[in-house]
């Protein structure tokens, strides 16, 4: 398999960008696009086996399957074998690896299902010295992220103080014990500084103890693993954190407050790829599955000056676990092969972290479904709190990744609707057609489906959001999505003129399948609904390319 190189390595060798594409009057270069065909990576391939040992959690204590996660993590940092059941995702995934040749072992020798205990016996080679942490389980999970932490610099197994007994069963030795420590950010400081050295600085991980994603694959890439309130402690000790690591940051997993961890890390020119719930990444993050193309093969014309053009647009696909193996909700509406045009957000980075997501995904799509990357391009993050310094290097990114996704149009999300002076950045890419652009607050429907032109090519904001404004789901009424479907059947056909086109944003938390398909079946017949790619194109063929606002 192709080996990744690390993304420092990669910019390190960057010396030529004669080739590179103007950006204009902004006064820098993006690069073409031979140099973004392997370009971008934060993580790195290693050889998986073809003997994948699966070990489903019903055989796994409640608090071992964070030992079990630090243990696949710890093998994988030579060769990914262990695959941990934990849905039926997961599942999904061991059939498409042994359509590929792999071989799935359910049980030990003695024909018994695996348990933590022989699977640490079957890998007690790999730990190094037999040497194993101790933590104490909490909330932020200081002590867990520490002791993994220590499993990517030494290769010491992490268990929690109840399986103590468990480790001194399989024969390890203690080598740190943090069960009795006081857990706060002086002790994440203190053991980063003791261990930075063995961390790399494209990505880290961020994610607390109820959550058991990830961690494998940044003790087998060498990610550094922590957690952080919305406080002021909090950003001052993630600030030191992405002191080190550099600008532009990969970050993974999530936080407690969305809007305070995208504008920290935003600032910071870092972004963040919702992925707490993403497992096994340390294998179908190194299994690659070939790039595929997207089944929405062609970009339809209309022109018909009796019809009000709109793309109704899925959003939180930025949220990688929820296409990954978290949530269902994503396949579950794809599949159902909706008879007319869809666009879904999708995360760039899938490719690279989960390729058997992606393929599974492009496959149950249809000619009636088309793929935008986002938001805001390789990972979530705010444009207009991003150092304009930094956006050419993350628009790269963006757009190698895009590349590999078959992707030409970009979801672009931020909370300063007033503050939109970045679109050139994104517009300065050959490979961008195009935006559709959410807006807080108002559900992402801030914008109010105005349009800005940069480099001739529009960003369309989302002019309405079926988006029930309690958040939840249980809460949405008939006579709600009547109501919202009669404000859309009031817009009207222009369609020389941004009146006549519409970007509707679909929120996946609050709308179900039967309450998306009542509100298409209220649409009058002068609504024509298209796909981003088709909509983005009418307005760049049929509209003046200046900046616009529908009159109502």
């Amino acid at each position: 398999m192709k080996k990744r190189i690390f993304l420092s390595v990669v910019l390190a060798m960057m010396i030529s960008f004669a080739s590179c594409n103007s950006i204009g009057s902004i006064g820098t270069r993006l690069r073409s696009a031979e140099e973004l065909k392997d370009y971008g990576y934060v993580s790195v391939n290693f050889d998986c086996s073809k003997e994948i040992i699966a070990i489903d959690t019903a055989n796994i204590p409640d608090e071992g399957l964070d030992t079990a996660i630090c243990l696949q993590g710890i093998v994988a940092k030579t060769s990914p074998s262990i695959f941990i059941i934990i849905n039926d995702a997961a599942r999904k995934y061991l059939a498409e690896y042994e359509k590929s040749g792999c071989t799935v072992v359910y049980n030990d020798e003695n024909g018994e299902p695996w348990t933590l205990k022989t699977l640490i016996e079957k890998y007690t080679d790999k730990i190094t010295d037999k040497g194993y942490t101790l933590y104490r389980v909490c909330g932020n999970a200081e002590g867990l992220n520490v002791a993994c932490n220590y499993a990517t610099a030494y290769g010491w197994l992490a268990f929690p103080e109840s399986l103590k007994s468990l480790a001194e069963e399989c024969g390890l030795v203690l080598k740190k014990d943090f069960s009795t420590i006081n857990y706060d950010y002086a002790f994440q400081l203190e053991h980063f500084e003791l261990l930075k050295e063995h961390f790399v600085k494209s990505a880290i991980v961020h994610i607390k103890s109820n959550m058991h994603g990830l961690r494998d694959w940044a003790i087998q890439q060498g990610f550094f693993i922590c957690f952080s309130e919305n406080t002021k402690d909090g950003e001052k000790f993630m600030k030191k954190i992405l002191s080190f690591t550099g600008k532009n940051t990969a970050v993974f997993g999530w936080a407690n407050s969305e809007e305070a961890i995208v504008t920290l890390l935003s600032k910071h020119s870092s972004y963040i790829t919702p992925s707490d719930h993403s497992f096994n990444n340390s294998y179908i993050g190194s299994f690659d599955f070939e790039n595929t193309k997207q089944p929405h093969s062609v970009t339809k014309t209309y022109n018909d000056p009796t019809k009000h053009y709109a793309a109704i647009v899925f959003s939180d696909g930025d949220n990688s676990q929820w296409v990954q193996n978290g949530f269902n909700e994503y396949y579950q509406k794809l599949e159902l092969d909706y008879d007319f045009p869809m666009t879904w957000t999708f995360p760039l980075i899938q490719q690279e972290i989960s390729s058997v997501s992606k393929k599974l995904a492009y496959e149950s799509a249809t000619e009636n479904n088309y793929f935008i990357g986002g938001v805001s391009g390789i990972g979530y993050m705010n444009p207009s709190d991003y150092d304009k310094d930094n956006l050419p290097e993350y628009i790269d990114r963006t757009v190698a990744a895009m590349l590999r996704s078959d992707m030409s149009i970009v979801a672009v999300l931020d909370w300063k609707p007033d503050k939109n002076n970045y679109f050139d950045y994104y517009a300065a890419s050959e490979h961008i057609k195009g935006g559709i652009v959410q807006y807080y607050p108002n559900r992402y429907a801030a914008g109010k489906g105005r349009v800005w032109f940069a480099g001739d090519k529009p960003f369309v904001s989302v002019r309405f959001s079926l988006w029930h404004p309690s958040g939840e789901m249980e809460k949405v009424t008939k006579e709600w999505i009547e109501e919202m479907a009669a404000v859309v059947n009031s817009y009207k056909a222009d369609i020389n003129s941004i009146n006549g086109y519409s970007v509707i944003n679909v929120h996946p938390w609050t709308i179900n399948t039967e309450n998306f398909a009542y509100f298409v079946s209220l649409l009058d017949e002068h609504i024509q609904l298209v796909t981003a790619d088709e909509l983005i194109k009418m307005i760049t063929d049929n509209c003046p390319h200046k900046d616009a606002k529908p009159d109502k």
